[in-house]
């Protein structure tokens, strides 16, 4: 259903929407719950890059996902990757 969901919105608002990337993030979610680490990090990292293209490095949604990949990383005790996270 996720998946049906971002073609959805993909279709309707664009790749780089920010509910499109919500709908991103929320699979990648999805993914990390079910093990499928590569998989998640993916979605997540495209929705940290497509937000930050579209609202900038500062804004509250950018801050959001990159809050997002950091708590993956720090799930899969990958910590120098959160140091670099929170450096950007």
């Amino acid at each position: 259903m996720y998946r049906q969901a971002l073609q959805g919105t993909e279709e309707v608002l664009g790749r780089n929407h920010p509910k499109t990337l919500d709908k991103v993030s929320n699979l990648g979610n999805l993914y990390a719950e079910e093990g499928r680490l590569d998989d998640a990090e993916r979605m997540y990292n495209r929705a940290l890059r497509g937000i930050e293209d579209e609202l900038g490095s500062n804004h509250p949604l950018t801050l959001l996902a990159l809050e997002d990949l950091s708590n993956f990383y720090k799930d899969q005790g990958k910590l120098v990757k959160v140091e670099v996270c929170t450096k950007q």
